[in-house]
């Protein structure tokens, strides 16, 4: 039995869209952002649901943090997949930057904000 972490791409909502308020040029953008910020959290959410669909999991959660523990081979998957991150002390992956060859981000939408 292994455990995992899922971490959602959202703090608090006035939080969050403060910080789109604050980086993007109009309330409009700003609004876009925090939209495309809320469904890559959805999308993440249902990517989850089809790996863990039928498998015996079991999710805890609380204000700050979503954990899911299973069978070692769906809560890999789930890490293979970077819906979830291991337990602190496991072997971390290296932080992989966005950036092409020349230096410049590939980031689009609301995660060019971050």
């Amino acid at each position: 039995m292994k455990y995992a972490e899922i971490h959602l791409p959202y703090f608090k909502q006035g939080d969050d869209l403060n910080h789109h308020l604050s980086q993007c040029s109009t309330v409009e953008e700003a609004l876009e952002a925090h939209a495309q910020q809320l469904e890559c959290a959805a999308a993440i959410l249902r990517k989850v649901k089809e790996i863990v669909a039928g498998q015996a999991v079991k999710f805890d959660a609380d204000t700050h943090m979503i954990q899911v523990s299973g069978q070692d081979a769906i809560i890999e998957a789930l890490i293979d997949a970077k819906y979830a991150f291991g337990p602190f002390g496991e072997e971390d992956e290296e932080y992989e930057d966005d950036e092409d060859d020349d230096g410049q981000s590939e980031k689009t939408g609301w995660d060019a904000v971050f």
